[in-house]
């Protein structure tokens, strides 16, 4: 079973590609501040789409795997997580490229700073699914020791 899994997982990895549908194409070359104003709010609205889009899936694979703990959900569970760090790290690369350093506006320029920040999605695929799997696992262990002390509990007491 383990080795199935494992062969799941770096098949979905191979075939696992950033999404490049709804691309942003926004020139470096802006005539006025409010133009660059403009481009950078849509940048911004078009990215907390895309990052809501992705974070649902997330939870609903991890909501899957937490109610029911089988080696299929776990596989979806690391799959949908190696999709949303390649879709982070697009969403990075366009973030990076746009001239948000010029705005005028201190809020926007504090939403772009911390949407450069790579983190946890600049991990190597492997790295990133054991720590995932590693994350998970410890958990689950530790919810299943805390209610095997409560049900001991509960019988001592009855």
């Amino acid at each position: 079973i383990v080795i199935r899994l494992l062969v799941a997982v770096v098949v979905t990895l191979v075939v696992a590609k950033p999404t490049t549908e709804d691309t942003v194409d926004i020139s470096t070359n802006h005539e006025t501040t409010d133009d660059l104003l403009k481009s950078a709010l849509e940048l911004l609205n078009r990215i907390d789409a895309e990052y809501a889009k992705w974070n649902n899936k997330q939870s609903v694979t991890a909501w899957n795997y937490a109610s029911n703990l089988t080696n299929e959900n776990l596989a979806e569970k690391l799959k949908w997580s190696a999709e949303g760090a390649n879709v982070t790290k697009h969403i990075i690369q366009i973030v990076n490229d746009f001239p948000w350093t010029d705005l005028k506006n201190e809020s926007m320029k504090r939403q772009f700073k911390k949407l450069s920040i790579l983190g946890v999605a600049a991990l190597p695929e492997q790295v990133n699914i054991y720590w995932v799997e590693q994350k998970v696992s410890s958990y689950f262990l530790i919810q299943n020791c805390i209610y095997n002390i409560f049900v001991k509990n509960e019988r001592n007491l009855n």
